[in-house]
C-alpha cells in the first residue's frame, strides 16, 4: 500500500538523515518518481510564492481622491466653479488628477516587493528523478526532490544537505552573516538558530564554493523566504505625521469656515440683505479662508526635497518619506553593507617577529604594508615570514583577480579574495600548485592546504591556512625574519591574536612545512610538525564618513542602533569603532533574548545600541517596540531578511548597490552609494523640507484668515465688500504660485542638525502660529478696511477702492513672505540674496498686479479699475506699517523660536 506523502516536521535540520529520507519518501540516489512528483505538485503546488490579493486599480484610483489634502483642492475647485471662475477650476482639477496619478504609482511598491521575492525562486536547477540527472525550472521542485548545486548557483528551495564538498554559502541576504558559512551533512541541535544550521540550505542564498547534494524539504511559501513574504504582507503601513496633522487641520479649518460662513450669512440677513447676496458673500468668505494652494505647495516642497536628496544619493520612492525623515528619532541600521563595506579586508598581518598594517586594499596592490616601527618592507628582505604568509595565503586559494576594461574584478570566496589582495602587497614569485595535493577547506577540517613546487629548486613545500586554534595546535616552531626557526612561543602568539580578535578582527593563521606534510597522514588532520609563519587579521571595514554621520545624528537628537544577524563580538567591535556606545547604559542585546518574550523588555530595547543574531521577525519586533515607545523609526537594510522591517518602519531605507531587489522594492528610500552617511544628508534635507512647509503655513494661513474675516466683518456691519470673491481667488492663486512656491526651494538652516527632531505628537500648527494667525489676520482686516474706506472717502469708485485693497493685500503678503524666511531683519541683502527665485517671484507678482490694475481685459474680468498715483503712496504707507507690525511681533513675541530660522 502506498502512503500519501506528508510534509516533514519543522525540525528537518535535527532529524537523522535516514529518518528524514523515510519521512520524505524519497531515494537519495534515484530521487522521486514522476508519479510522486505529480502527486506532490497537485498537493503543494508550484515552488513559487503566492501573490497577495491586489486592490482593483479603479478602487485604488478612487482612494486617491479621499486624501484630506485632495479634498481641500476639490472643495477649492468647486468653489471656483460656483463663482464662475471656470479657468481656475480647470487648473485645480488638473492638479487633483496629477496628484492622484502620482499616488497611484507610489502605492504599487508593496506589490513590487512581493514580486521581487517571486524572482528569487526563478532559476534552473539540476534534479535527480527516476535515477536521471536532469535540468528543470526551479518552480517545478517539490518536497522530496534530490538536487545538485555547485558554486555560483542560487539555492531554489529549503534543502537538507546529504553530501557536501568544501561547500560555503553566502547567507547574508537571509541572516545578515557577513562571511560565507561552511556547510556539511549531519544533524544539528533541534534548538539551533537559523544561522547555526550548517546542514541546511535556504532559498534565496548563494553557493560561493564547493558542490552540494541535498533533499528539498520545503518549497514556495513554506520556505524561510516564504515566511518573510508573509511578514512583508503583514507589516503595517503607517500614516505619516504630516499627513495626519494636515488631515486634522483640514477638518478643523473646514468646520471653522462653515461656522464663519453661517455667521456671515445670518448677519447679512439681519441687515436686510437678500439670501442670494449673502450666499455669494459666504462663498467669498470660504474662498478667502481656504488656503487653496496649500496642498500643491506642500507637495511641491516635498518634491523639491526629493530632487535635493537624489543629488546626494538618496532616491525617494514615496513622497511622504521626505517629511518623515525630518521627524526620525531612531535609526535601526544593518551592519554589513551599510555601516561597513561588505567586503573582507586584511587590516593586520602578524609574523612571529613583527606586526604590520595594510593601508589600501585594492587588487592593484596600491597602498602600503607598514611595520609598527614605520618600516616599509620589501618581500622577505626584512622578514622572511612575509613571503611565507603570501605563499600560504594564495596556495590553496580559488580567488581570481583579473584586470579587465580598465578595472580590477574579483571573484571567489571573500576570504580568499581578501588574502589574495594582501599577497599583492608582498612581492613574491609564482609557484606551481600540485592540484592532486590540494586539500580544500571544510567546516570539519577548519583548514585548507596545498603542496607547491618551487620551480627554481624543484623542491616541494606544504602551505597551510586555517583557524588559528587549529593551526597553532599543530605548530612546533616559528619562522624568524632571517629565515631561521625557533621553538614556537605559543603564549605570546596566542596573546597577540586574542587581542586582535577582541578588536573585531577575524584571524586566519598560516603555517608551512618542507615536502608533502600529508604523505604519511590523514588529510582531515594537520600533522604536528608545522612551522608557524604568521596570521592575517581581517575586518569588514567601516565606510568612510559613517562615524561622523552617526555623531551628527546624535547631535540632532537621533539615536542609531545596529541591528544585525552577525555574531555579537564582531557587531560590538564595529559599534565601538563607530561610537555607538555613548554611555554605560547602552549594551548589546542578543536575538535569543528577543525570542524569549519575558527576557527583553521595552526598556531593554530602548537602551540597547546593538542587536546581534536577530531574525527577520525580531527586526519587526524591535521596530514595533520602538514605535510603541513613541519613537519615529527609520530602518536600513540590504537583504531579503530586512524587507519586512523596512515595510514596518516609518521610513524604510534600502541599499542601491549591494541591496536585493526585495529590499529596494519594500523601501521608501534607496541609497545609491550604500552609505549610511548619505542617510544623514537625507535627514538634513527632510528637516529642511518640513521647515519650508511650516514656513508656508505660517505665511499662508494669516492672510487667508484675514481675507475671510474681511468678508465676515463686512457682512456683520452691512457694508460693501472691500474685496470681491473673484479678486480673493486671484490673490490666493497667484500668490501661491509666484510667492508661496518660492518657499519650497528655501535652503535649509546651516545648523539644522544641531536641534532635536520635530515632535510628531506636537501640533504642526502650534499655539505660537495660532496667535500669529490671529494677529496678522486682524492686521489684514484693519489695513484693507482702512484703505478701502479711505479711498472711498477720497472720491474713488468702489472698483478703484477694491483694486487698492487687493494691491495692499499683495504687498502685505510679500512683506510677510520676507519676514518669515528669517529671524533677522527681513530686508537685509544678505538675507534676500539667499533665495534669488523668491526675488524673481516677487518681481513677477508685481508685474501681473500691474496688469491686473491697468490692463483693461484683465481688470474687467476681475472687477478692477486703474488707480491714481497718490493711491500707490497710500498703499505703500499702509503696507509698510502693517509689515513693520509683523516684524515687531516676530522679534518681541517669538525671539527664541526656530520655526522660521534660515540663518
Amino acid at each position: 500500500m502506498t502512503l500519501k506523502y506528508s510534509p516533514p516536521s519543522a525540525h528537518q535540520h535535527s532529524l537523522p538523515l535516514s529518518e528524514l529520507v523515510l519521512l520524505e519518501e524519497t531515494d537519495v540516489e534515484r530521487g522521486l518518481t514522476e508519479e510522486q512528483v505529480a502527486e506532490r505538485t497537485a498537493t503543494y503546488g508550484r515552488n513559487a510564492l503566492p501573490r497577495l490579493a491586489r486592490v482593483h486599480p479603479l478602487r485604488r484610483l478612487a482612494s486617491q481622491f479621499l486624501h484630506p489634502l485632495v479634498l481641500v483642492l476639490i472643495a477649492a475647485g468647486a468653489v471656483s466653479a460656483l463663482v464662475s471662475e471656470y479657468l481656475d477650476a480647470a487648473v485645480i482639477a488638473a492638479v487633483v488628477i496629477i496628484d492622484a496619478a502620482v499616488g497611484l504609482v507610489q502605492e504599487s511598491r508593496a506589490e513590487a516587493a512581493l514580486s521581487g521575492l517571486q524572482d528569487l525562486l526563478q532559476a534552473q536547477v539540476h534534479v535527480i528523478r527516476d535515477g536521471t540527472d536532469t535540468v528543470i525550472d526551479a518552480t517545478g521542485l517539490v518536497p522530496g526532490d534530490v538536487v545538485l548545486l555547485a558554486a555560483g548557483a542560487q539555492v531554489p528551495a529549503d534543502i537538507r544537505i546529504t553530501e557536501a564538498l568544501a561547500t560555503r554559502v553566502d547567507e547574508s541576504p537571509l541572516t545578515g552573516e557577513s562571511l560565507p558559512v561552511g556547510k556539511s551533512a549531519g544533524s544539528v541541535d533541534p534548538a539551533s538558530a537559523l544561522h547555526e544550521r550548517t546542514n541546511m540550505l535556504y532559498a534565496g542564498t548563494h553557493i560561493v564554493a564547493g558542490v552540494v547534494k541535498g533533499i528539498v524539504v520545503a518549497t514556495g511559501e513554506e520556505t524561510e523566504i516564504g515566511a518573510i513574504h508573509r511578514l512583508i504582507g503583514g507589516a503595517d503601513m503607517l500614516a505619516t505625521p504630516l499627513t495626519e496633522e494636515l488631515g486634522r487641520f483640514t477638518v478643523f479649518i473646514t468646520i471653522f469656515i462653515f461656522i464663519l460662513a453661517a455667521i456671515s450669512f445670518v448677519g447679512g440677513l439681519f441687515h436686510g440683505e437678500t439670501p442670494k447676496d449673502m450666499f455669494i458673500a459666504s462663498v467669498a468668505l470660504a474662498v478667502g479662508a481656504i488656503p487653496e494652494g496649500m496642498p500643491a505647495v506642500v507637495s511641491v516642497t516635498l518634491a523639491i526635497g526629493v530632487v535635493r536628496m537624489a543629488r546626494r544619493g538618496a532616491i525617494i520612492r514615496r513622497l511622504a518619506a521626505v517629511e518623515m525623515l525630518g521627524s526620525v528619532t531612531v535609526i535601526c541600521t544593518d551592519k554589513t553593507g551599510t555601516l561597513t563595506e561588505n567586503r573582507m579586508t586584511v587590516q593586520s598581518l602578524f609574523t612571529p617577529a613583527f606586526t604590520y598594517h595594510l593601508t589600501g586594499a585594492d587588487p592593484a596592490g596600491e597602498g602600503l604594508l607598514v611595520r609598527e616601527d614605520g618600516l616599509i618592507p620589501v618581500s622577505g628582505d626584512s622578514d622572511a615570514a612575509l613571503l611565507a604568509c603570501a605563499l600560504a595565503a594564495t596556495a590553496a586559494s580559488d580567488a581570481l583577480l583579473a584586470y579587465r576594461s580598465g578595472s580590477w574584478e574579483t571573484h571567489g570566496d571573500p576570504t580568499d579574495v581578501a588574502l589574495a589582495i594582501m599577497a599583492q602587497h608582498i612581492p613574491h614569485e609564482e609557484v606551481q600548485v600540485l592540484e592532486e595535493l590540494r586539500i580544500p577547506f571544510t567546516p570539519a577540517r577548519r583548514f585548507s592546504a596545498a603542496v607547491v613546487l618551487d620551480t627554481a629548486t624543484e623542491e616541494g613545500w606544504t602551505y597551510v591556512r586555517g583557524a588559528p586554534e587549529v593551526v597553532l595546535a599543530s605548530c612546533r616552531a616559528m619562522l624568524l625574519p632571517d629565515g631561521s626557526t625557533v621553538p614556537l612561543d605559543r603564549a605570546r602568539m596566542q596573546g597577540t591574536l586574542d587581542a586582535a580578535m577582541r578588536s573585531g578582527e577575524r584571524i586566519v593563521a598560516f603555517a608551512e612545512a618542507s615536502g608533502n606534510a600529508f604523505r604519511h597522514g590523514n588529510e582531515d588532520e594537520l600533522p604536528h610538525h608545522l612551522t608557524y609563519v604568521g596570521s592575517a587579521g581581517m575586518v569588514d571595514p567601516v565606510r568612510m564618513g559613517v562615524r561622523e554621520a552617526i555623531a551628527s545624528c546624535a547631535r540632532g537628537g537621533i539615536a542609531t542602533k545596529m541591528v544585525t544577524g552577525d555574531q555579537p563580538e564582531t557587531a560590538q567591535a564595529v559599534a565601538g569603532t563607530l561610537g555607538l556606545f555613548q554611555d554605560s547604559s547602552t549594551r548589546v542585546l542578543l536575538g535569543s533574548a528577543l525570542a524569549a518574550q519575558d527576557s527583553a523588555s521595552a526598556e531593554d530595547i530602548r537602551e540597547a545600541a546593538v542587536f546581534s543574531r536577530v531574525t527577520p521577525d525580531m527586526k519587526i519586533q524591535i521596530v514595533r517596540a520602538l514605535q510603541d515607545d513613541s519613537e519615529v523609526v527609520a530602518m536600513t537594510g540590504d537583504g531579503v531578511n530586512d524587507a519586512p522591517a523596512l515595510r514596518q518602519a516609518h521610513v524604510g531605507i534600502a541599499m542601491g548597490r549591494s541591496g536585493t531587489a526585495v529590499a529596494r522594492d519594500a523601501a521608501d528610500i534607496v541609497l545609491t552609494d550604500d552609505n549610511f552617511a548619505t542617510l544623514e544628508h537625507a535627514i538634513e534635507e527632510g528637516r529642511g523640507a518640513i521647515d519650508n512647509v511650516i514656513k508656508y503655513l505660517a505665511w499662508a494661513l494669516p492672510t487667508n484668515m484675514g481675507e475671510g474675516l474681511i468678508i465676515l466683518v463686512a457682512a456683520l456691519l452691512g457694508t460693501p465688500l472691500p474685496i470681491l470673491p473673484s479678486q480673493i481667488l486671484w490673490v490666493n492663486l497667484t500668490t501661491a504660485v509666484f510667492l508661496g512656491m518660492t518657499l519650497a526651494i528655501e535652503a535649509k538652516d546651516a545648523n539644522i542638525m544641531n536641534r532635536p527632531p520635530r515632535d510628531i505628537h506636537g501640533a504642526l500648527i502650534s499655539g505660537e502660529i495660532v496667535r500669529h494667525v490671529i494677529f496678522v489676520g486682524v492686521l489684514v482686516v484693519a489695513s484693507t478696511g482702512i484703505l478701502f474706506w479711505w479711498e472711498r472717502g477720497s472720491g474713488l469708485s468702489e472698483a478703484q477702492a477694491r483694486t487698492a485693497a487687493v494691491n495692499l493685500l499683495i504687498l502685505v503678503e510679500i512683506l510677510c513672505l520676507l519676514s518669515y524666511r528669517t529671524e533677522r531683519f527681513a530686508l537685509q541683502w544678505s538675507v534676500l540674496r539667499k533665495n534669488i527665485w523668491m526675488l524673481a517671484g516677487i518681481a513677477v507678482q508685481l508685474l501681473i498686479q500691474g496688469a491686473f490694475t491697468y490692463w483693461p481685459p484683465l481688470a474687467a474680468a476681475f472687477g478692477a479699475a486703474a488707480v491714481p498715483f497718490p493711491t500707490w503712496l497710500k498703499i505703500l504707507a499702509v503696507g509698510f506699517l502693517t509689515g513693520g507690525a509683523v516684524e515687531l511681533e516676530k522679534h518681541l513675541l517669538r525671539p527664541h523660536a526656530h520655526r522660521f530660522r534660515n540663518e
